[in-house]
């Protein structure tokens, strides 16, 4: 049992990030009817709205890097965080779901829709792009890994593919933690 989940919580690199403890920001105010590609639009050009800023999700947000193992080992991590996400009340971002040689955004392998039923998410790019700047800022990033070491060093952008899916997101880390499972009934509910 205890290396089962050990090895489960090795796998999981997750960040957490709380709109609460933001900084201010000059950003324009959310614009309910959406946004629209980075050289603008209004009523007369032909480009598409992106879809709606979401609202800033006062509980926080789980971000966490599925980058071990193939297809059923990313799979069984993917559900492992979606659940925590949903007992600790946070939003669960949707990470880049790669393989070896390419990484290709959640919405592009799976649909959202039957997960947002089951909770709150949000894909990484969207994330990213359209929440991080005010909740989750640049300077204010930290990456939380699982370590065996108790004066292990995290190293979150250190070999692949770790290096790789963080990179592709274009995420560096302001700082790191890392913490160890004391004893084997850390992991039982």
């Amino acid at each position: 049992m205890w290396l089962q989940c050990s090895a489960r919580i090795a796998a999981l690199i997750v960040l957490v990030a709380n709109p609460t403890h933001s900084t201010e920001s000059n950003a324009e105010p959310e614009n309910d009817i959406g946004t629209c590609a980075l050289d603008g639009c209004d009523s007369t050009t032909s480009k598409l709205p992106m879809s709606p800023v979401p609202r800033a999700d006062s509980n926080g947000y789980v971000i966490f890097c599925l980058c071990m193992g193939r297809f059923g080992n990313k799979a069984e991590h993917f559900l492992g965080a979606l659940s925590w996400a949903k007992k600790i009340n946070r939003t669960l971002v949707l990470p880049s779901w790669g393989t070896r040689t390419s990484s290709l955004r959640f919405d592009e392998w799976f649909k959202v829709s039957p997960l947002q039923e089951y909770h709150r998410v949000i894909v990484a790019e969207d994330f990213l792009q359209q929440l991080a700047p005010q909740v989750w800022p640049p300077e204010k990033r930290t990456g939380m890994c699982f370590t065996f070491k108790p004066d292990g060093n995290c190293n979150m952008k250190a070999g692949q593919p770790s290096s790789g899916f963080w990179t592709a997101l274009g995420v560096n880390f302001a700082h790191e933690l890392s913490y160890q499972v004391l004893h084997a009934s850390s992991c039982v509910e």
